[in-house]
């Protein structure tokens, strides 16, 4: 959709359908393009991919996840999550990392990581360390874009990082980890998704930052 050169673009997943309702636009003093104030819709969209979809074409049933504004207008951080197994969906939603556009969000996390013996790897469906290549040619086409790893997430990697950050050992372990693996792969964070801490878990956490902090 465009309007007075605004583009919008969409990400989405498979099964839900959507139709479009509104959206309101603001003008601000001093800039050429109108900014996004308001966006309330549903939409049917012709593909599964992340992409920049007509809102007036019919097509198959697509859930929307959430809207961003095209990179070139707007001034904050967007931040997308890249599941690592969204290459094994159904032909019609799979997305591999070489098919993500490199300007639709300004960071991009991959997850997860896995957290093995205390140390940060690859996650275990990049079987063949794929993902380090398609990172790098993100990068390359769009040098601004900062990729991450997360790590943690939904059931035992939760569990795991519980493990991992219950001592002082499994702490440093971790981050000293952490840092070779960025460094290692030409990634710019990490992003430590615990779900979710007790509140003795959750000084665990802030001591693991606190670790991160002196590196």
């Amino acid at each position: 959709m465009r309007h007075d050169g605004l583009k919008v673009t969409v990400i989405f997943a498979a099964e839900s359908t959507f139709s479009f309702s509104s959206c309101r636009f603001a003008s601000v003093a001093r800039e050429r393009t109108p900014k996004l104030v308001r966006c309330n819709f549903e939409v049917m969209l012709e593909r599964t991919h992340s992409s920049t979809a007509s809102l007036h074409s019919p097509s198959s049933s697509l859930r929307l996840w959430s809207f961003l504004v095209s990179a070139r207008f707007r001034n904050k951080d967007w931040v997308c999550y890249y599941p690592e197994w969204a290459k094994y969906r159904p032909p019609t939603a799979n997305l591999r990392l070489n098919e993500v556009d490199p300007f639709l969000c300004s960071h991009v996390i991959i997850a997860f990581a896995q957290v093995v013996e205390n140390e940060v790897r690859w996650p275990e469906e990049d079987d063949e360390h794929t993902m380090l290549d398609n990172v790098k040619t993100l990068k390359t086409i769009n040098p601004d874009l900062k990729v991450l790893i997360a790590c943690g997430g939904w059931g035992n990697n939760s569990d795991i990082l519980r493990d991992t950050f219950a001592s002082e050992s499994g702490r440093r372990t971790f981050v000293t980890s952490a840092k070779m693996f960025l460094d290692h792969n030409g990634l710019d964070g990490i992003d430590i998704d615990f779900e979710y801490p007790t509140r003795e878990e959750k000084t665990n956490l802030t001591n693991v930052l606190k670790v991160r902090s002196r590196r």
